[in-house]
């Protein structure tokens, strides 16, 4: 019996990866804004101004490696689960390009505040937002107090 090397024809390099990010963030007397932001080389951050607890992540990008430019293959559809709706951004359940930087930003309105919430980040490799690629957890507690 011989055996015989043969090539891989299916190497992958680099693509979409399903991740999550979370807005966790505290501060008294002074109201809470969270961004999760997802850019166009593929890296996707979570910021806050919590000035008493921050503690926001992402994990993993939303695309390995990072590539420059990497976002106009690609477009993004957020959806609202559950809670608050975001404060600023897109529109809910609508299909974007990433050729361009897309964020959502939740901000407490008032001192004792809170927003939480959850949504989804469905990534496309095609316009019309049929051929799903990789999802993005978002998860959001964001709350404004006085002590």
């Amino acid at each position: 019996m011989t055996f015989a090397a043969r090539a891989n024809r299916n190497v992958v390099t680099g693509g979409p990866v399903s991740g999550s990010a979370t807005l966790d963030a505290v501060s008294f007397y002074a109201t809470v804004a969270g961004t999760v932001t997802l850019n166009t080389n593929g890296t996707m951050t979570a910021t806050d101004n919590g000035l008493t607890q921050s503690l926001s992540t992402c994990s993993p990008n939303w695309y390995s490696p990072t590539t420059i430019g990497i976002g106009s293959s690609y477009w993004v559809k957020f959806t609202l689960d559950t809670g608050n709706a975001w404060d600023s951004g897109l529109v809910n359940n609508t299909v974007y390009a990433l050729s361009s930087a897309r964020a959502l930003t939740w901000t407490t309105t008032s001192i004792p505040g809170t927003k939480a919430a959850t949504a989804t980040a469905r990534i496309y490799s095609d316009a019309g937002g049929t051929t799903l690629v990789a999802t993005v957890a978002i998860t959001v507690d964001l709350q404004s107090a006085t002590i």
